[in-house]
């Protein structure tokens, strides 16, 4: 199995006989499926920037959906799986530790995506978005994937789904660190 895909979580998050289900689930559609337990491990992270759970699409998972060498069934078993993780972890916390204490966060998601070369384009996906909005908002991150609207460049992509206009707003790397993770002064 040359297609993989990878989750990198914190354990207890998502239940571990999910993540097998989800195994077995992509095994039968010929893409592996490996999980990465963070949690004992420190993470130096801007929530803003990089999610601490993070689905992972290498370009060889991608390049067949784009190609239409993935089948409909393929692409339909991604977007549960996506889903699935998505619904696990929408409304749970997580505590970090800063020099002024203890924080508890909400946990974020992100699905990374490395489309082809080293465009990488990193879809946010918040728990914020109700669940009926959910599957639209998957596969509306897919037919973006399909415009070709990112050119390679070195930084990447970050794209934040707008509730408002129900629609992915798409941001250089640097200008979303620009705008959403530097402090500003003021």
């Amino acid at each position: 199995m040359t297609e993989t895909i990878h989750l990198k979580y914190l354990k207890g998050i998502i239940p571990e006989d999910n993540l097998e289900l989800l195994r077995s689930q992509l095994e039968n559609y010929g893409i592996g499926f490996e999980w990465h337990d963070i949690s004992d491990k420190p993470q130096a992270s801007i929530e803003e920037l990089s999610a601490l759970i993070i689905l992972y699409l290498s370009s060889d998972v991608v390049q067949a959906y784009l190609l239409g060498l993935a089948t409909s069934a393929s692409y339909d078993i991604i977007k549960s799986s996506v889903l699935a993780i998505w619904r696990h972890i929408s409304g749970k916390k997580y505590k970090k530790i800063t020099s002024s204490g203890i924080e508890e966060l909400d946990a974020n998601f992100d699905l990374d995506v490395n489309t082809s070369g080293r465009t990488r384009v990193k879809f946010k996906l918040k728990g914020n978005i109700p669940d009926s909005m959910k599957k639209k908002c998957i596969d509306k991150a897919f037919r973006l994937l399909e415009s070709n609207k990112f050119p390679e460049i070195r930084t990447g992509y970050v794209c934040s789904y707008n509730l408002d206009s129900e629609q992915w707003e798409i941001f250089e790397e640097l200008e979303f660190i620009r705008k959403y993770v530097v402090p500003k002064s003021g």
